[in-house]
């Protein structure tokens, strides 16, 4: 059977691009031009490969990191896949503003890769490798000129394979109801029971989608049994198609022919005599998971997602998608738990972090085990203040949260701090003091 399970890294670097600028350029195409290649690193915990010659990110053998919350689990469980595949339709280039800018005064658009193939091309994202074969290209030859971030456009749906492993907290047992919340209506479902202390795999398989059924309809994609491989008897995960963009209650026709544009801000130039890297780093870290339909009170993982059935699906594909300038130096990851006495806990979470060569924090990403009440940090990190390298305290800013006085443990495996969680939402923590219990698993 094939899993994703621990806590260490697969990095994967590769080029892709090609010579010459498809559509032109901001420049119309005949002025200067330089020298852009783009790598893209897979970050994903069930491999010990370390990262180029970073000894310092070499683990003990006997070190695995937690799938998720068994303190928490009542009805998601989440890992890194064995396998992602997207298809890429566009890169493009996005202008600093203003005069002098690639694009020309107020900025815009320039295209530097689209793919030949309406469907996108594909990259398969993967432990220890990201197979670029599909694109077949090379360095890309850009306009000169200031850049203020790269756009990716993606189909909307991708493909992903793996299992997930996890202990429920909560007994519960089966019942029939309606979940009330918009266009589920009166809609009856029946979960699903389960047992607390009941340790239970789940692998994906690609004859039950998330795509298989209407989101607000009562149509069944599967229950826990049928990807439980102790009960129906399959040895390995297949790959099977996922919603990159989150689920919002769209049909499943518009999932299908839609697209997923992540822009990322990153300011680099264009020089025809100066070579420019450019990194996309992807963290597959807590991108599968698992709905085990366990709930009592019928609610699926988001409220516009489907209801009342099994499926695999992911939330946080937009937020794990990070662009550099130039190569990430080395990675750290932690498992996190955050709490407090007001209550038994938040969601726990995984946070990855890039340095530079020299240690210098680059940025980062949070992601949450689960898509339950209390997520008080979910996606990519600014970097505020702080240097790993020497180990001082840091703050991270996240999409709708600040982390104050984080502190690296390069040399400990485990530690707990005190931080202040400053969020607009959810209310339930904002401007609370969670003490921060984490493990260095990466």
């Amino acid at each position: 059977m094939t899993r994703s399970f621990g806590g260490v890294l697969a990095l994967s670097t590769v080029w892709f691009g090609m010579l010459g600028c498809a559509g032109g350029g901001a420049d119309g195409g005949g002025g200067a031009h330089g020298r852009v290649s783009v790598v893209v690193q897979a970050i994903n915990s069930s491999s010990r490969t370390s990262l180029q010659a970073a000894t310092a990110l070499t683990l003990p053998p006997a070190v695995t990191a937690t799938n998720t919350n068994d303190t928490h689990v009542d009805s998601i469980l989440s890992t890194a896949p064995d396998e992602l595949i997207v298809y890429v339709k566009a890169i493009r280039g996005l202008a600093a503003g203003g005069a002098g800018g690639a694009g020309g005064a107020g900025g815009g658009e320039t295209v530097f890769w689209t793919s030949p193939s309406a469907d996108g091309s594909p990259i398969t994202l993967r432990t220890g490798s990201a197979d670029l074969g599909g694109l077949g290209l090379g360095e890309l030859a850009i306009p000169a000129g200031d850049y203020a971030g790269v756009s990716v456009e993606l189909a909307r749906v991708g493909r992903i394979r793996g299992c997930v492993q996890g202990t429920f907290a909560f007994t519960v047992a089966e019942s029939t109801g309606t979940y009330p919340y918009g266009s589920h209506g009166s809609n009856l479902y029946t979960n699903e029971a389960v047992t607390a202390g009941l340790n239970q795999s789940f692998c994906t398989r690609a004859d039950m989608s998330q795509l298989d059924a209407e989101p607000f309809s009562t149509d069944i994609i599967g229950h826990n049994a049928d990807y439980d491989p102790a009960q129906n008897g399959r040895i390995e995960a297949d790959l099977v198609d996922l919603d990159l963009g989150g689920g919002n209650g769209e049909s499943i026709a518009t999932i299908r022919s839609g697209t997923l544009t992540l822009p990322s801000a990153l300011d680099f130039t264009v020089a025809p005599d100066s070579p420019v890297t450019v990194t996309l780093a992807i963290d597959l870290n807590r991108m599968l998971r698992f709905y085990a339909n366990t709930r009592p009170d019928h609610q699926p993982p988001n409220p516009n997602m489907k209801a009342g059935t099994s499926y695999f699906f992911t939330t946080v594909f937009p937020s794990s998608v990070m662009a550099f300038a130039g190569a990430i130096g080395s990675v750290e990851g932690y498992q996190m738990t955050a709490s407090n006495s007001l209550n038994a806990g938040a969601v726990d979470s995984w946070m990855t972090l890039f340095e530079t060569a020299s240690g210098s924090l680059l940025a980062g990403s949070v992601m949450p085990d689960d898509d339950n009440a209390l997520t008080i940090t979910k996606g990519r990190t600014h970097v505020l203040a702080g240097t790993l390298a020497a180990g001082i305290d840091l703050s991270l800013d996240v999409s709708r949260s600040s982390i104050h006085g984080f502190h690296s443990v390069a040399s400990a495996m485990t530690g707990s701090c005190t931080l202040t969680i400053d969020a607009d939402s959810p209310a339930p923590v904002a401007g609370q003091t969670f003490t921060l219990d984490y493990q260095r698993l990466l």
